[in-house]
C-alpha cells in the first residue's frame, strides 16, 4: 500500500509526517527552480546510473535533464506516492529510464524513531545503530551499483523526525544528530 497520510492516521509517525509534508510541498515547483538548477548542474555531467536518494516530489531534479545525462536514473524516497507525483508533474513518469523505488526507509530505523519520546533513554548501542543500520540495511534492497548515487534532500527530514519524537531539549539529541549525520 502507497504511504500516504490517511495509511498513516497517526500523524506522530515518522512515515505519516513525511507523507503530510510531501504532499504539502508537492506544489511548490517554482520555489525550487534556483536551487534545481544547482542541483542538476552538480548531478548533470552523467553517462551511467544515477541514484537519488530522498527524492520526495523531485521539486530539486530537473528529471528531463537528468534522464538525458544518464542511462538510468533511480529515484529513492519513503513516500512512493510523492515520487510518481514529481514524475508526473515533470511529464517522465513514462520514460523507461526511470526508476521509482517507493517505500524505501532510508534510515533503517523511522520504525524505530518512532517510539521514541522526550523520556526516551537514548543508549550508545541506539547511536551505533543510527550511524550503521543505513549501510547495512538499505544497500541491499537497492538496485546497486550505481555510478553516481546523491541525497538532495534527506538529511533535514532524519534530523527532523529525531527531534519531532524527542526534542530539542533532550540531553542525547546532539549525538542523534552526529550519528544521523
Amino acid at each position: 500500500m502507497p504511504i500516504t497520510s490517511r495509511a498513516y492516521p497517526d500523524m506522530n509517525t515518522p512515515k505519516a509526517r513525511q507523507a503530510a509534508f510531501n504532499a504539502s510541498s508537492s506544489g511548490q515547483w517554482e520555489g525550487f527552480s534556483g536551487h534545481r538548477q544547482a542541483v542538476t548542474s552538480l548531478l548533470g555531467v552523467g553517462g551511467g546510473r544515477l541514484c537519488i536518494l530522498g527524492a520526495g516530489n523531485a521539486n530539486d531534479l530537473d528529471l528531463p535533464a537528468l534522464l538525458t545525462a544518464y542511462r538510468e536514473v533511480h529515484l529513492i524516497d519513503l513516500d512512493a506516492e510523492a515520487l510518481a507525483r514529481g514524475a508526473e508533474r515533470q511529464e517522465v513518469l513514462d520514460r523507461p529510464s526511470l526508476y521509482l523505488h517507493g517505500g524505501v526507509d532510508l534510515s533503517a530505523l523511522l520504525d524505530v524513531i518512532g517510539t521514541w519520546t522526550p523520556l526516551t533513554s537514548i543508549v550508545p548501542a541506539d547511536l551505533d545503530a543510527l550511524a550503521a543500520w543505513p549501510a547495512g540495511r538499505v544497500v541491499g534492497v537497492l538496485p546497486g551499483p550505481f555510478d553516481r548515487v546523491a541525497s538532495t534532500c534527506l538529511l533535514s527530514p532524519l534530523i527532523g523526525n529525531a527531534f519531532h519524537a524527542l526534542g530539542e531539549s533532550h540531553t542525547a539529541f546532539p549525538l542523534v544528530v552526529r550519528a544521523i549525520r
